[in-house]
């Protein structure tokens, strides 16, 4: 199958999936970063500490693999998934702001999972 193939039919099963859509989009509210950002390839930190919550959330608030996470990443693998949640772990142990973060993203994915959160007006 073509790549760029790939990348539409993950990018739609990522869509239509409840639970890691609305896992991204709280971490997208909290981080301030794109669907492309997260899936994408950067190493900048901004956008790999933001990849690191939204493994680290979905896997602490739902029964999905290691594997279907880094599918959600972008085709990615299970240790890369692994590494995030580690990091994840590791920044929340140690930093206070993104301790913050991460509980505020959880706090907005239960909302929106409960219906309760207020959608945003574009």
């Amino acid at each position: 199958m073509d790549s760029r193939l790939q990348r539409k039919v993950r990018r739609i099963s990522f869509i239509t999936d409840k639970y890691p859509r609305l896992v991204f989009e709280a971490v997208s509210e909290v981080f301030d970063i794109s669907y492309d950002e997260l899936v994408g390839r950067h190493r900048k930190q901004v956008k790999s500490i933001a990849r690191h919550a939204f493994c680290y959330i979905l896997k602490t608030n739902s029964k999905y693999s290691l594997a279907e996470i880094g599918e959600y990443l972008g085709g990615r693998d299970h240790a890369t998934a692994l590494h995030s949640i580690k990091a994840a772990k590791n920044l929340i142990d140690t930093d206070k702001h993104y301790k913050e973060k991460v509980i505020r993203a959880e706090q907005i994915f239960k909302l929106k999972q409960n219906g309760t959160h207020p959608q945003k007006t574009w």
